[in-house]
C-alpha cells in the first residue's frame, strides 16, 4: 500500500532523529533510532484530521468498552475538536440520550434546530437521579428556538408546553416529555422512574394511540422496547404501554399492585378493578411478545390480565418479591408490621399457568422466582405449575424446585410430566429453606428418564440460592449429575438472593449467621459421599 504522507505523514517515532530536531530521551542511551521525543515536534503535521476514517472508527471502538455513560461523556467531548470527527461521531453521538450526563433543555433546543438530527436518536434514558451536567443560563434567543418547535408541531396546547420548558424552573419530566416528541425513531426507552405518579410522558403515549389527529405529532411508531424501573408509577398509568403498535419488549421492575387504594384500604369490588383493565387492553389485543417483571409485588388477577392481554407471548418472566410491599418508599420504615388489614398480592402459579397456556403456539421461555423474606417456604400456597406439555416452542423453563414439584416430592414424576418434549434447558432455583433430599425421587426420574420423555434437553442448571452452596453443588454432583445421559450438561451456580441492588431486600438473622459460617461448616476432610449426612445437616 502506497502512503501518501501529505495527506498521512509518518507519526513522530517514524522520524529519524536529525540535526535541528529536539533532544531526544532513548530507553538504552538517550540516542539511536529507539529514541521517543520528550517533546511535541510543532513542524509535523499529523492531527486527527489527517487520521483515515477507519483508525478514527477504530478509535472510537475502543473507547465504548469503558461503559454507556463514559463512552456518550467522551465522544462528546472527542466531537468538538473538529468538524470531520465530529461528523464521524455523529451516528454514535446521537443514537442515545442519557439524561444524566446531558442537559435535556439543550438536546430539546439543538434536535428543534436540526430535524435531522432528532431522527438520529433511537434510544432515550430517562433517569431521576442525580445529573452530571451543570445547569444551562436560558437567554431570549433559547426561548424562541423553543417557542417555534412547539409551533411546528402544532398541537393545541403548543404555547402551555413552550412556556414550561422556558420556565427556569421546569422540571425534568416536562423536558423528557418534550424530547419524546421529537424523537420519531426512537426504538428504546429506559425509564428509571420518579415521584409523579402520572408523569407527562405517559401522557403523551396516551394521547399518542387516542386514535384522533394531535397535531404534527409522531405516534411511537417504532418504539419496540421499554424497560422501566418503577417507584410512584402505577399499571393503571402504563396501560397505553399494551396497545403502542410496535411495541413487542416489557420490561417492569419493583412494581407493586396489591389491587388496593392509595389509602391502603382494600377496593370494595376487586371485580370492579378487573373490568377496568379489560377494557383498557382487551385480551389478545397487545402486540407484546416478551413480559418481564422482576422483583415485583403483583397480584395473581393482575398478572393473569398483563399475559391475557398479549397476541402471541414468546418470553414470560416474573420475580415475585416482597422488598419493597415491606417498606414504606417514602420514610424508609417498615409499614406492615403483620398488620392484616393490608394487602398482599396474592400469588397462584396454577392460574398462571393457565393464563400462560393461551400461548401455547408461541410460548419459549418460561422464568419463575420469588422471594418473600422469610425463613419458611410457602409453596404450600403458591401451588405448582400447571401442564406446559401443550406448548410446542418452549426451549428454556426456569423456577424453582418446589414451584416444579410439592416439597417432599410425592410422585417421581412430578418434574418431567409437566415439561415438553421440545425443552432444551431447564433451571432450577434451589431456595434458602428447601433442600434436594425432598425432592430427590422427581430429580433422580428427570435424570434417569431424560432421553425419553426430554429427547431435546441438553442443559440442566441448579441455581443455589442456598447458604450451603459448596455442600449442596457437591451433593448434586454426587447423587443426581451421574444420572443425566453425557449429552445433558449439568452445571450448579451460587445467585445469592439479595445481590440485585434493591436496597430493600431484607436478610433474616438466621440465613445470613448461616452463610457467614459456612467456610466453618466446609471441613475439607468431608468429602465422602453420604446421603444420610447431608440430611442429617440440612435437618
Amino acid at each position: 500500500m502506497n502512503l501518501d504522507y501529505q495527506e498521512f505523514p509518518p507519526l513522530p517515532s517514524q522520524k529519524s532523529p536529525g540535526r535541528g530536531s529536539p533532544a531526544y530521551c532513548s530507553s538504552r542511551d538517550n540516542d539511536g533510532p529507539d529514541a521517543i521525543p520528550t517533546e511535541d515536534i510543532s513542524d509535523i503535521g499529523a492531527s486527527l484530521n489527517h487520521l483515515p476514517v477507519e483508525l478514527i472508527l477504530y478509535i472510537l471502538d475502543y473507547v465504548s468498552v469503558c461503559g454507556r455513560e463514559v463512552f456518550q461523556r467522551v465522544l462528546a467531548n472527542l466531537s468538538r475538536t473538529n468538524q470531520r470527527l465530529h461528523a464521524i461521531a455523529e451516528n454514535l453521538l446521537y443514537n442515545e440520550y442519557n439524561s444524566r450526563i446531558g442537559d435535556p433543555y439543550l438536546l430539546l433546543r439543538t434536535l428543534i434546530l436540526n430535524p435531522r438530527l432528532s431522527l438520529k436518536i433511537k434510544s432515550v434514558v430517562m433517569d431521576y437521579r442525580r445529573r452530571e451536567y451543570e445547569y444551562h443560563v436560558l437567554t431570549h434567543a433559547d426561548r424562541q428556538i423553543i417557542k417555534s418547535g412547539f409551533r411546528a408541531l402544532n398541537i393545541p396546547s403548543w404555547k402551555s408546553w413552550a412556556v414550561k420548558c422556558n420556565d427556569e424552573g421546569c422540571d425534568r419530566q416536562t423536558l423528557y416529555a418534550a424530547i419524546l416528541m421529537h424523537t420519531p425513531n426512537l426504538a428504546t426507552l429506559r425509564v428509571r422512574d420518579g415521584d409523579d405518579e402520572a408523569p407527562p410522558w405517559v401522557g403523551l403515549l396516551k394521547q399518542s394511540i387516542g386514535g384522533n389527529p394531535f397535531g404534527n405529532l409522531h405516534v411511537f411508531s417504532r418504539l419496540h422496547t421499554v424497560r422501566i424501573k418503577v417507584n410512584d408509577l402505577s399499571l393503571r398509568n402504563l396501560l397505553p404501554l399494551f396497545r403502542l403498535s410496535a411495541l413487542r419488549v416489557l420490561a417492569l421492575e419493583s412494581m407493586v399492585e396489591t389491587g388496593s387504594t392509595t389509602t391502603g384500604q382494600m377496593l370494595s369490588n376487586p371485580h370492579s378493578d378487573a373490568e377496568t383493565r379489560k377494557k383498557a387492553i382487551p385480551e389478545q389485543t397487545s402486540p407484546l411478545e416478551e413480559l418481564a417483571l422482576s422483583e415485583c409485588f403483583v397480584d395473581d388477577s393482575i398478572l393473569t390480565s398483563m399475559v391475557a392481554a398479549c397476541k402471541g407471548l414468546k418470553k414470560f418472566s416474573y420475580h415475585h418479591s416482597m422488598a419493597k410491599w415491606l417498606f414504606d418508599t417514602h420514610d424508609g420504615y417498615l409499614w406492615t408490621l403483620g398488620a392484616r388489614n393490608i394487602p398482599r398480592a396474592r400469588l397462584h402459579y396454577p392460574s398462571l399457568t393457565s393464563a400462560l397456556s393461551r400461548h401455547s403456539h408461541s410460548l419459549e421461555s418460561i422464568a419463575m422466582d420469588y422471594n418473600l423474606c422469610s425463613t419458611k417456604e410457602p409453596t404450600s400456597d403458591f401451588g405448582q405449575i400447571g401442564d406446559l406439555q401443550s406448548c410446542t416452542k418452549l426451549a428454556h423453563v426456569e423456577a424453582p424446585l418446589g414451584v416444579l414439584t410439592p416439597l417432599p416430592a410425592d410422585h417421581d414424576k412430578d418434574i418431567i410430566s409437566k415439561l415438553p418434549k421440545c425443552t432444551t434447558a431447564l433451571c432450577i432455583v434451589i431456595k434458602p429453606f428447601s433442600w434436594l433430599k425432598d425432592g430427590k425421587p422427581a430429580l433422580l426420574h428427570l435424570a434417569d428418564h431424560a432421553p425419553e420423555d426430554l429427547p431435546s434437553l441438553r442443559e440442566v442448571r441448579f441455581d443455589i440460592q442456598h447458604p450451603l452452596f459448596s455442600r449442596t453443588s457437591r451433593w448434586i454432583d454426587r447423587n443426581l449429575k451421574p444420572h443425566f445421559p453425557p449429552e445433558v450438561k449439568v452445571t450448579t451456580r451460587h445467585t445469592p438472593m439479595h445481590t440485585n441492588g434493591n436496597r430493600y431486600a431484607c436478610r433474616s438473622a438466621e440465613e445470613s449467621s448461616t452463610e457467614s459460617n459456612e467456610s466453618a461448616l466446609e471441613d475439607p476432610e468431608d468429602s465422602e459421599d453420604s446421603d444420610s449426612e447431608y440430611s442429617e445437616e440440612s435437618e
